[in-house]
């Protein structure tokens, strides 16, 4: 291109002037070229004021000045630029708006002239700028890549940032260390947390010497501060789920602290009374345990539980030695019952459980034991047997027991040949002791109380022994291909509990003293149960109903646990019921008197077993003659059955 001629004086005075080392920029003119630069390299070249560059704007320039957009050259940091498309021009004066600058010269009065010759410039050459001006825009739309390369480094800054979440997620694990002193939910305020992730570059010492702008190191420092509000807020009202691992951990340190708030951490106090009147349980010791502890949560509560002990005395230990009575009951509560619960969980199961829960153990010597009392559950005055409500619920809720013991069976986790015999009607000593020796203490307590209309059925009542443990041991044999669960073995009202409704109405019940399971007939505790504890009249009346009952139940569980092992039918049931009746009928003929009577020195058993009956049964409860209607069919029945 060529170099358009200077404008007369005006021109010699605009040179006098850059000859003092001041600098002007100009709207209008073209660049003059020097030391040997091409047209290639237009548009980063020094120029001089007759030089007029093509943009309005656009400064007098060094080579160590810095652009920042196009025709940018090599910058120092102290150079850089504000406002794209703005140089800086290196002069002892400021720039105080856009396209005009106040000149510092000698002579103020050469302003007007100085100002005139600019604009003639502009005008005279408009053409040929023009084509130098589009000359310099594609020349510096090539150079733009080269001149924004360093600024592509910015993600450097961002990496280390993006780490910050990784540290964060340590502090989310904080609730496990301090889970006893603070809440899981104390976690570091997010917004305190992006302030600290949003710090300046240079205090992180993360920013290198050719940073981005202000400006866009700003920007990055929001996204970043945005990016870990996110990842804090997921899961707590933020947009996103929590993940996951993170779901995992929450729960984990919530179970955690609700454990140990929940947990006993020290006890204060212990208060211990008897649980049980003499002689209803002389084969241990039962003591109810009051005691006031300190929660992990720092409340003080008070709690009950009921502590089975060995008896004191030698004779009564070597019993419950020789029966192995503890070691029954405590493997009952660890494995047989707590197996149970397992399968209601599996199956989903939302009834009741039907037993307290294990608090501990001595193998096998003592046993502590959850208070249902805690629970709002009872037992029933055994002087008023139970009517029909208190035995439907009982007798449903014994089938539920059976069946779940036949699921647990068939899976093989119960083993039947684990359990011994039924003592009661399979030992000789027993059936003489109890069986014998009591037949024969009813027949003097009717003879003597009862009138002579009773002489002669209280006379039948003396059983042979004989007959007596042929009997017992018969019903007691397993027979193959018979139907056999696993029996509670003392499932009388004594050894129940009952939980109730604002109407007084049973609702719920659990079954107590796990000393004697065996591995029998279902009719076994059935019969048991039913001549124990049920109303008599009630019984006899409503006999069938309640079989009926029991039968369903049963049905219903093996339904709901997807039994598919052999079952028995009702037909069959009532025949079994009428082969163990003798055992039923016995049980009712020598313990109703005893159960139903105010009198406390009505049965010993400890003088019973010690004796072999010839002690231990007062036949003074045969005074009260209520007895008549209440056992007079039932004793007529036996003699009708079994009486020679």
């Amino acid at each position: 291109m060529q170099n358009l001629p200077p404008t007369k004086n005006t021109s010699d005075e605009i040179e006098d002037s850059a000859s003092s080392e001041h600098s002007i920029e100009q709207t209008g003119g073209h660049p003059k070229k020097e030391n040997g630069d091409t047209a290639a390299n237009l548009g980063s070249k020094k120029t001089k004021p007759e030089d007029s560059p093509t943009n309005s704007g656009s400064k007098k320039t060094k080579p160590e000045d810095s652009p920042t957009n196009s025709g940018s050259k090599k910058t120092k940091p102290e150079d850089s630029p504000t406002n794209s498309g703005c140089k800086k021009i290196k002069t002892e004066d400021s720039p105080t708006n856009s396209g005009h600058k106040k000149v510092k010269t000698e002579a103020s009065s050469t302003v007007v002239a100085e100002t005139e010759v600019i604009k003639t410039e502009v005008v005279t050459a408009e053409v040929a700028t023009t084509e130098l001006v589009k000359t310099d825009l594609v020349a510096t739309e090539f150079v733009i890549p080269k001149a924004v390369i360093p600024k592509a480094v910015i993600p450097e800054v961002i990496t280390p940032r993006v780490v910050i979440p990784e540290v964060v997620i340590t502090r989310v694990v904080i609730p496990k260390v301090v889970i006893t002193e603070a809440s899981f939910y104390d976690q570091p305020d997010p917004e305190e947390v992006g302030a600290q992730a949003s710090a300046k570059p240079e205090e992180n010492g993360d920013c290198p010497e050719d940073c981005a702008s202000p400006e866009q190191a700003s920007n990055h420092q929001e996204s970043s501060t945005q990016t870990v509000k996110e990842f804090l807020t997921q899961g707590d009202g933020g947009e996103e789920p929590p993940s996951p691992e993170m779901e995992k951990l929450m729960l984990e340190a919530a179970f955690e602290r609700w454990d140990q708030k929940h947990k006993v951490q020290g006890v204060l106090s212990i208060t211990k009374e008897k649980a049980v009147p003499k002689g209803e349980n002389f084969l241990s010791i039962v003591t109810r345990l009051t005691v006031k502890v300190v929660l992990g949560s720092g409340r003080q509560v008070t709690k009950r539980f009921i502590l089975k002990e060995f008896p004191k005395d030698e004779i009564t230990r070597s019993i419950c030695k020789n029966s192995g009575i503890f070691k029954l009951e405590t493997n009952t509560y660890r494995i047989a019952l707590k197996e149970m619960e397992y399968l209601m969980a599996e199956f989903g199961d939302t009834d009741d459980v039907l037993w307290c829960q294990l608090i501990k153990y001595d193998p096998f010597s003592t046993i502590l034991l959850e208070d249902l009392t805690d629970y709002g559950f009872k037992t029933v005055k055994r002087q008023s047997c139970l009517d029909y409500d208190h035995g439907i619920l009982a007798i449903r809720n014994i089938a539920r027991f059976h069946a779940m013991a036949k699921v647990l069976q068939e899976r093989g986790i119960i083993n039947a040949t684990e359990n011994l015999p039924y003592s009661l009607i399979s030992h000789p000593g027993t059936v003489k002791s109890f069986f014998y020796k009591g037949y024969e203490a009813v027949s003097k307590g009717i003879k003597k109380y009862w009138g002579k209309e009773w002489a002669e059925i209280a006379e039948k009542l003396r059983l042979p022994l004989k007959y007596l443990e042929e009997k017992m041991l018969d019903i007691g044999k397993l027979v193959e291909n018979r139907f056999y669960v696993l029996n509670h073995g003392d499932c009388w009202s004594n050894n129940l509990m009952f939980k109730y409704d604002w109407k007084n109405k049973p609702i719920a019940v659990r079954f107590l003293d796990f000393q004697a399971p065996h591995y029998n007939s279902p009719a076994i505790d059935l019969t048991y149960f039913l001549h124990q504890s049920m109303e008599p009249s009630v019984r006899r009346s409503r006999f069938n109903e309640l079989l009926e009952n029991y039968y369903e139940s049963l049905l219903l569980t093996f339904n709901k646990y997807k039994y598919t092992g052999p079952v028995f039918t009702f037909e069959e049931l009532t025949d079994e019921m009428e082969r163990v009746s003798f055992f039923g009928l016995s049980m009712f003929t020598i313990r109703h008197a005893v159960v139903t009577t105010d009198m406390d020195d009505a049965m010993d058993l400890e003088k019973i077993f010690l004796t072999e009956g010839e002690e231990g049964l007062n036949i003074d409860i045969y005074k009260d003659l209520a007895l008549i209607d209440r056992m007079g069919p039932d004793l007529k029945l036996i003699v009708a059955l079994h009486a020679t």
